[in-house]
């Protein structure tokens, strides 16, 4: 049987068990009515984070929702329940918390081909080093990942955890990894693959975002209805605008006033009081530059970029592995260029751009990360000299030279200063 999460609705609740291993997790989700008389029932729960719409199946009754601002998935529905009537569905999740180990293996190899191709030089201890630790921290994955897999007395949370701990150190591997590429490539030497990562190559943040041209326009539809047939009625309107925009991406709101939270710094829309004729619904548009669906601003430039450097390592030809990579790169680019997504502005809109760019994101990673690669290696790199450093009785030995130095400088200054006062 898989993990399963339990929910419970009306008076909600949420109970973490898990049970034999499987490669799902179940969200359990019970619909209880407690009184006496039948009453409909609303169910939401949220779903754990980096799950994608994709990577659930859901039983009749339920429907999947996303929330902009947690910017995460839920499912909800709305029953009809008898007098006391229990009900439950189970929300099926993929197991996405797992590191796959055959690339534990494939990290492990890599490693050792690249400290091979240092013996010799003058960052073979360096790297030795390096190499020990990176199959220490492989090796405290695999062992996590052994005892938190969904069992008998493992609950899912216990699961998702220990995967975003090996998270955390598989980046520090990969960190390790870089620097030893980039040694490997600073001898001329392929590097046969390119999986490590470097700290000057980090995910880009909106700052770091390269826009060309000008965004597109998005239309916020907001929908006000009055239900009374006979009475005309105003009601204040107030909305949340997703976090990426700003006062100034704001271009026309309509009827609607804007501003921006202060506790917050959330931008949102509102009108203290606008009347509804009865029966009827009133539609207010928001306009906004779209921050979402921007593939056709950033592509040309990752794409630029990536033929650049192509042109680059090609033109030398002993970094092949460099070069597929890069060509990796931009096939994931015409892909991502040929998708069709959402037309109209919602929350499945925000969605799926917002997944969108964190794929291009990755690519940009990427991109940076040879970028890095390529850049001379400095005599002072952090794993790895030209020269091997002294020893320790060789660094104490500089140190009392330089100290007698001073104490003969000392000594001739006091004579002179002393034999002028003589005088």
């Amino acid at each position: 049987m898989p993990g399963r999460l339990c929910f419970s609705a009306v008076l909600l609740s949420l109970l973490l068990a898990g049970v034999a291993s499987a490669d799902k997790v179940v969200l359990r989700i019970r619909a209880a009515n407690p009184i006496n008389t039948v009453q409909t029932v609303q169910i939401k729960a949220n779903l754990p984070p980096r799950v994608g719409k994709e990577d659930v199946s859901l039983p009749v009754g339920l429907e999947l929702g996303y929330d902009i601002k947690s910017d995460r998935y839920y499912v909800f529905g709305e029953m009809e329940l008898g007098a006391k009537e229990i009900r439950e569905f189970d929300v099926e999740i993929r197991d996405i918390w797992v590191v796959d180990l055959n690339d534990v293996t494939s990290l492990q190899e890599h490693a050792k081909q690249l400290v091979a191709k240092l013996a010799g030089s003058d960052y073979a201890e360096n790297a030795a080093g390096l190499l020990a630790e990176i199959e220490k921290n492989l090796a405290s994955v695999s062992s996590l990942q052994g005892e938190s897999n969904i069992g008998p007395g493992i609950k899912p949370m216990q699961h998702i955890r220990a995967y975003e701990a090996n998270l955390e150190t598989l980046k520090r591997i990969r960190t390790d990894l870089g620097y030893l590429e980039n040694l490997v490539l600073g001898t001329g030497q392929d590097i046969g693959s390119l999986m490590g990562d470097v700290k000057e190559a980090p995910l880009p943040d909106g700052s770091d975002i390269v826009i060309e041209g000008d965004y597109k326009v998005a239309v916020l539809k907001i929908s006000v209805r009055n239900t009374s047939p006979k009475e005309s009625r105003r009601v204040p309107i107030e909305k949340n605008l997703p976090e990426e925009i700003n006062l100034t991406d704001v271009l026309d709101a309509g009827e609607l006033d804007v501003s921006t939270r202060p506790d917050t710094e959330i931008c949102y829309v509102f009108k203290n009081s606008v009347e509804i004729p009865p029966g009827e619904t009133r539609v207010f548009e928001v306009k906004m530059r779209d921050k979402w669906n921007v593939s056709e601003l950033r592509i040309p430039d990752l794409r630029k970029r990536g033929e650049a450097l192509l042109t680059r390592v090609g033109a030398d030809g002993s970094f092949q592995a460099v070069e597929e990579g890069i060509q990796e790169l931009l096939a994931e680019l015409a892909a991502i260029e040929a998708e069709e997504g959402p037309t109209t502005f919602n929350d499945q809109y925000v969605a799926f751009y917002r997944r969108q760019n964190d794929q291009l994101d990755r690519i940009e990673q990427r991109i940076l990360r040879v970028e890095s690669a390529l850049r001379p290696q400095t005599k002072n790199t952090k794993y790895g000299f030209k020269a091997k450093p002294p020893s320790m009785k060789t660094t104490w030995l500089i140190i009392y030279i330089i100290l007698g130095f001073l104490a003969i400088m000392s000594l001739l200054f006091f004579l002179r200063w002393y034999g002028g006062k003589g005088k």
